[in-house]
């Protein structure tokens, strides 16, 4: 069996992502109307691109930013609390709201100029290709 070290990077990564979220879940969540979230992304690998679904509830587009800088791709924004509801009296709120992060580094092989990005229904799917493998060569010593 061959080791993929992207595959491994991504595991840790998703590990690290998990156990941060858990800790900040463990706060009181009852007592808090806003504060920091982290969206829920899952990765996916073809033989031509990453692929990277990013569950957004709630957040509007307009309210939602994708920045790729030195090999890290960062989604940034805010779920806002529905007016209507805040005339209410909040008896239990488990559903997180306010600013989210979340920053992905991304493998060297791909190309960062063709990066795509749809939003449809409270998802992000961005499409990340990957690079085409230069074929290897013989390099002559001088």
């Amino acid at each position: 069996m061959s080791r993929n070290p992207f595959q491994e990077l991504l595991a840790l990564q998703e590990r690290m992502n998990r156990m941060f979220e858990e800790s900040m879940r463990s706060r009181s969540v009852e007592d808090s109307t806003t504060g920091v979230w982290s969206p829920a992304v899952d990765v996916y690998e073809t033989a031509d691109s990453l692929i990277l679904k990013v569950e957004l509830p709630e957040v509007r587009r307009e309210d939602l930013e994708i920045r790729l800088e030195g090999g890290a791709l960062t989604l940034r924004g805010e779920r806002k609390i529905n007016e209507d509801l805040k005339k209410h009296t909040c008896l239990r709120r488990e559903c997180q709201y306010g600013v989210f992060s979340r920053t992905l580094n991304l493998p060297a092989a791909v190309d960062p100029d063709r990066i795509q990005a749809q939003y449809k229904d409270g998802v992000v799917w961005i499409q990340i290709p990957k690079q085409e493998a230069s074929e290897p060569r013989h390099i002559e010593i001088a």
